[in-house]
C-alpha cells in the first residue's frame, strides 16, 4: 500500500493538484469515482481503506479551484489498486441495493400523503368556519 499517494497527486513545484487525470496516472494514482457530496466520498474512501485500498478524497475546495464542491468530489486510489477498488465499489453498491427496502420508501410516501390530506382537511374546515361567521 502506497502511503505517499497524496504526495504523488500534487506537483513538486507547487500546491496545485494535477487537473489532468493522465498526469495523476503517470504519478501512480488514478481518479476512480466522483461524488456529489464530501460525505458520500468519505464513506466510500473509508470502506475502501477497510479493505486495504489506499484511497483519498479530493474536492475542488481542497485544491482552491472553487468555493462550491458539489458534484466535484473525486476519489483517488493507487493505479495498482484500481481494479480491486472498482470491484469493492461495485460490491458495496450491490449491498446497498439489497439492504435498502423499497417498501419503507412506499410506506413513508403514503404516511406523508395521509398527513398532507389531514392538514388540508383541517385548513379547509378552518377557512369554512372563518367565512361562515
Amino acid at each position: 500500500m502506497d502511503n505517499n499517494i497524496l504526495d504523488k497527486m500534487y506537483g513538486e513545484e507547487n500546491d496545485h493538484f494535477h487537473a489532468d487525470n493522465q498526469e495523476a496516472i503517470d504519478s501512480g494514482v488514478m481518479m476512480i469515482k466522483t461524488f456529489n457530496t464530501e460525505e458520500e466520498a468519505q464513506v466510500c474512501a473509508a470502506s475502501l481503506k477497510n479493505e486495504g485500498i489506499d484511497a483519498h478524497v479530493i474536492s475542488s475546495t481542497t485544491s482552491g479551484m472553487t468555493p462550491f464542491a458539489y458534484g466535484n468530489i473525486r476519489l483517488f486510489v493507487a493505479v495498482s489498486q484500481e481494479e480491486e477498488a472498482h470491484k469493492i465499489i461495485q460490491r458495496l453498491a450491490a449491498e446497498k441495493a439489497v439492504f435498502s427496502n423499497p417498501q419503507d420508501s412506499a410506506v413513508h410516501i403514503l404516511v406523508m400523503i395521509a398527513i398532507g390530506l389531514i392538514i388540508i382537511s383541517v385548513l379547509l374546515y378552518l377557512v369554512q368556519k372563518f367565512f361562515s361567521s
